[in-house]
């Protein structure tokens, strides 16, 4: 089950957003996916900004080695980038997980991530890394490539972001490697709230996949 996401992110999510505060119409599209190496996006389009500009800026920020101008491209200028180590670790998420980043736009309104993941299980380890990483992701749209709504899973929002946590932080793991006030803390809600959520979070997992087949 192949499936489409598409993410909404704020502009200054990446070290772009100094260009995208520049100028209400600046847009920038990243290019050419390279998922084997940190610099998952070597190239990117500008629109709306003047390239000198461009280059003076992100040749201040950490996350650059080095930024060229290529030359105009449609109604844009074409650069390429060098990412050094310091590089942004959300694009870093896409070279090492099983999500494949198929086109990512930038506005002054925020970032759009068009995505593919082959399973629901490698598109929540990927949303659990963001928020690992303290990435502000908000799921716009999911679907199957065949154009079909994946099944609901039963769940509140609030509950399936429990039992992500709580899974990726081993919380059902044996020995379990997280507690429920562990898991608290982090929501910064009582430690029976957590238990309430998991308790009906999991049963309705069981009675939408198992029982309701």
């Amino acid at each position: 089950m192949t499936l489409y996401a598409e993410f909404a992110l704020p502009p200054d999510i990446l070290p772009f957003g100094s260009v995208l505060a520049a100028a209400p119409e600046v847009r920038i599209e990243l290019v050419r996916v390279i998922p084997t190496k940190p610099d998952v996006f070597p190239y990117f389009r500008v629109t709306g900004a003047d390239e000198d500009a461009v280059v003076d800026v992100l040749a201040t920020h950490d996350a650059f080695e080095g930024v060229d101008v290529l030359g105009p491209d449609g109604d844009g200028t074409l650069f390429r980038s060098r990412w050094s180590a310091a590089g942004d670790e959300l694009l870093t998420g896409f070279a090492r997980l099983d999500v494949a980043l198929l086109s990512a736009t930038g506005t002054p309104d925020g970032w759009t991530f068009k995505c593919r993941a082959p399973t629901r299980e490698g598109l929540s380890a990927f949303q659990a890394y963001c928020g690992d990483h303290d990435v502000p992701l908000t799921l716009r749209q999911l679907r199957r490539l065949d154009g079909t709504e994946p099944r609901p899973e039963g769940l509140t929002e609030a509950q399936r972001e429990t039992l992500l946590l709580a899974f990726h932080r081993g919380y059902f793991d044996i020995p379990r490697r997280a507690s429920l006030d562990s898991l608290a803390d982090e929501f910064d809600i009582s430690r029976q709230a957590v238990a309430d959520r998991l308790r009906r979070g999991c049963r309705n997992l069981v009675r939408r996949t198992l029982v309701e087949q």
